[in-house]
């Protein structure tokens, strides 16, 4: 998130251009997006921290991408 943006305005840029934008991921050895693996009880806590908006992937749709785990 950029400083000073609000959360619902990155969610909405996010799902109009339909790309994650990677990272820098040193031990990878390419750039890569991160993602946490978390039971569904969790979001719920991290939205009530963080933001109230997110994305989540079922396992099988981030493997098929070529994820993999961390």
């Amino acid at each position: 998130m950029v400083q000073g943006e609000v959360p619902f305005d990155n969610l909405v840029k996010l799902l109009k251009k339909k790309t994650v934008k990677s990272g820098e991921a040193p031990w990878a050895g390419n750039p890569a997006v991160r993602f946490s693996e978390c039971p569904w009880s969790s979001p719920l806590k991290q939205g009530q921290n963080y933001s109230p908006f997110g994305l989540g992937f079922t396992r099988l749709h981030v493997f098929a991408a070529r994820g993999v785990p961390a």
